[in-house]
């Protein structure tokens, strides 16, 4: 009995800060700028190539619906910031989150091999010239979310 309760209070905590995280963001539909769509089906084709969503006709309505793009750092949507490091996350419970690096190019990064991501991460930083404290704050955010996708695949499995 005492188990069930557990896993009821554990249940709702993650319906609540999955709820809190979602509230944060603010849905602006495709549409709005050609550069953003274009970073926007990008994103969904290498999703779908990855098996993580099936896919629809209409890809821009696909991303609509099933994901959502924010900065690393400060939570800004894609729409508003157009460059930087960005956190993608599919709406699915349990699925894998991933790092997309936009500049001049697009670059879509899986965590499954860490020091590789945080490589990656760097590289881009140091190229956009970005402050030692700044990459330190960038890598902290970088480990919190590998942190929290290993924590749904211990989940899932």
């Amino acid at each position: 009995m005492m188990k069930k309760v557990f896993l009821v209070v554990i249940m709702l905590m993650c319906v609540s800060l999955k709820s809190q995280e979602r509230d944060s963001i603010i849905y602006i539909p495709s549409g709005q700028s050609s550069e953003v769509d274009s970073i926007k089906l990008e994103i969904v084709k290498y999703l779908m190539d990855n098996k993580q969503i099936k896919p629809e006709e209409n890809l821009l309505k696909l991303y609509d619906s099933k994901v959502y793009t924010t900065s690393l750092i400060d939570n800004k949507i894609l729409e508003f910031k157009k460059k930087g490091i960005f956190r993608v996350v599919i709406t699915t419970s349990h699925a894998p989150r991933y790092l997309l690096l936009v500049d001049e190019n697009i670059k879509i990064i899986d965590y499954k091999d860490l020091s590789q991501t945080l490589n990656e991460v760097i590289e881009f930083l140091k190229k956009h010239n970005e402050s030692d404290k700044d990459i330190a704050e960038y890598i902290q955010a970088v480990l919190n979310d590998y942190k929290m996708d290993m924590e749904r695949i211990k989940i899932k499995k």
